[in-house]
């Protein structure tokens, strides 16, 4: 009899075990081997490469098409605000870990677990500088930057002469001609990931002649004048005398000033010469003749 009872005793407690273990594992993992179910239990959350700025979604699969209860999680902690197929981040950071909770009447599926990573610096604004460049100029950029991680940004640079890689320092200074084609590729960079970079290109203008004052020459009643004239371009100047008194002439070629006064010419007679470099660039240059108070 006592053999009996025990041997009742055991049997129950073999059903008992076998009833707990038939409905446990209520939290689903991916099915693996064989004789698993022909529907999938994952959940996946993307896209990969997420960033703060990203929209984090829920790819479908089979058991997102029953009545389904979406829950977001960031660092372990339930996001009370966030619900349904999609997460858009307000205050995530950078090194947060995203994940979705799927609750599927009496079952729950966790997703992969997803890293915030590192937000690229974007360029707000680039410009090239001078202006208006000519052959004695020196390049350099104004750029301006903004970064989701608030991370330092700063900048790299691939500078080009006529489709020819020069230099990648933070500014240009080499030989230039008229019609050299100035270009610069700049990158933004937060020492992690280098953002998408933007191309400013110049071309090289006409430099205007530049004319220097210097000392007249006054020998017995002929007075003669030439300017300190020179070209960046090297280009070959002509010269043309907008003002002057009575009988004052130029030579067109060399710029220089003669002119024949008399007693009566004593005094200040205004002057203005025109240089011209033959490629668009012209500049007046006045000055005044002062005869009879040396």
């Amino acid at each position: 009899m006592m053999k009996l009872k025990h041997t009742a005793l055991l049997l129950l407690i073999l059903v008992f075990i076998i009833s707990c273990s038939s409905n446990s594992g209520n939290v689903h993992k991916p099915a693996t081997g064989a004789g698993t179910e022909s529907k999938t239990t994952h959940v996946s959350i993307g896209p990969e490469n997420a960033t703060k700025a990203s929209i984090i979604s829920l790819e479908k699969n089979d058991i997102l098409t029953g009545t389904v209860t979406i829950q977001w999680m960031v660092n372990g902690i339930r996001e009370e605000s966030a619900e349904g197929l999609r997460f858009v981040p307000k205050d995530l950071s950078k090194g947060d870990l995203v994940q979705a909770l799927v609750i599927s009447g009496k079952n729950e599926y966790l997703s992969n677990e997803l890293t915030i990573r590192n937000s690229p610096p974007v360029i707000d604004r680039a410009k090239l500088i001078p202006e208006f460049a000519t052959s004695e100029s020196t390049f350099q950029v104004q750029a301006n930057a903004r970064d989701l991680d608030n991370d330092s940004v700063f900048f790299q640079y691939k500078w080009f002469l006529n489709g020819n890689y020069e230099s990648d320092d933070s500014f240009l200074d080499t030989d230039l001609k008229r019609g050299d084609m100035v270009s610069v590729e700049v990158f933004p960079s937060d020492g992690e990931d280098t953002g998408k970079s933007v191309t400013l290109n110049r071309k090289v203008l006409n430099a205007l002649p530049r004319v220097a004052d210097s000392d007249p020459i006054l020998s017995g009643q002929t007075y003669t004048y030439r300017p300190d004239v020179t070209d960046p371009d090297g280009d070959t100047l002509s010269f043309q005398l907008r003002k002057g008194p009575d009988g004052m002439n130029i030579d067109p070629v060399s710029g220089a000033i003669s002119w024949e006064f008399s007693t009566e010419d004593k005094g200040y007679h205004d002057v203005e010469i025109a240089v011209n470099d033959n490629h668009g660039g012209e500049i007046l240059f006045p000055f005044t003749a002062v005869i009879g108070f040396q």
